[in-house]
């Protein structure tokens, strides 16, 4: 039976067994532990991956034996399953990243701001204040920009109030 073997293909074989061999050791850890017991210790994350890595596996090897029995994985549906597999893997990495991303200080990012912005009456060679076309200086604070609102509302509207009442414009021409 040894003489039917051809030679060429006898140092590929040993290989391919050595390769085997190592995948067994690798995931020895997780076929010997029961799967409850497995889960009980990973993450929603941690479970996701290994779902994953095991189904790409499961999948790469199925496709690997159809490639051996000659079938053209050109267009099998196998094909768009590892691709698939794939891109939710991307995506579980995508949400591992996102998780260790720096996040934002909040309050510090407030008061940063508030320290940068111009306050009233600290007069008007204080930061961040802009002089309007007669030289008064518009605040640039959150607090200030409301009062500075308001303040131009009422000058508004009782303006409206003089003009409708006679007082304003061009009756007090004649």
């Amino acid at each position: 039976m040894a003489e039917d073997f051809p030679e060429e293909l006898t140092r590929p074989l040993a290989e391919f067994h050595r390769g085997v061999l190592e995948a067994e050791n690798a995931l020895a850890p997780l076929l010997n532990v029961p799967r409850d017991q497995l889960n009980a210790t990973m993450t929603s994350l941690e479970k996701a991956r290994l779902d994953l890595a095991s189904s790409y596996a499961t999948n790469t090897m199925f496709y690997v034996y159809l490639t051996l029995q000659g079938v053209d994985m050109k267009e099998h549906p196998l094909k768009g399953e590892l691709g698939r597999i794939k891109s939710l893997m991307d995506q579980a990495q995508e949400i591992e990243d996102r998780a260790s991303m720096p996040q934002v200080d909040v309050g510090a990012a407030k008061r940063f701001i508030r320290s940068g912005l111009w306050e009233a009456g600290k007069g008007e060679g204080a930061k961040g204040g802009d002089k309007g076309a007669g030289g008064q200086v518009f605040a640039t604070s959150a607090n200030s920009i409301q009062v500075e609102k308001k303040k131009r509302r009422h000058s508004s509207s009782s303006s409206k109030r003089r003009k409708s009442s006679g007082e304003g414009g061009q009756a007090s021409a004649k």
